[in-house]
């Protein structure tokens, strides 16, 4: 029997209905997915921090990085399930606003 495989990206909901999260599981890189339900709301895929948190790739495993709301619809918090690093991310539909810093 094969073993089950972790996703290598995911999308999370936001409170927006119009906005998610993708998320690159195994590099902690993030987009901003939104998509078109009128004229109003353009779709668009745009990078939250595409960067890789990883010095390279020999530690690249699927369902290392995960996602979680915090009370704040802007605000997500980045675990990395293997070192315990946590990290703010935050969306935002100005392009200044958007960011992944470390938490310490």
């Amino acid at each position: 029997m094969a073993a089950y495989q972790q996703p290598r990206f995911k999308l999370y909901k936001t409170e927006n209905i119009y906005n998610l999260i993708k998320l690159d599981t195994a590099t902690g890189a993030l987009w901003q997915v939104q998509y078109e339900m009128n004229k109003n709301a353009e779709a668009m895929e745009v990078p939250i921090n595409a960067n890789s948190l990883l010095w390279d790739d020999t530690h690249l495993r699927a369902g290392r990085y995960e996602l979680y709301p915090t009370n704040n619809m802007y605000t997500f918090i980045l675990l990395d399930t293997e070192k315990g690093y946590t990290y703010q991310v935050q969306w935002s539909t100005d392009p200044d606003k958007r960011f992944r810093m470390r938490i310490f």
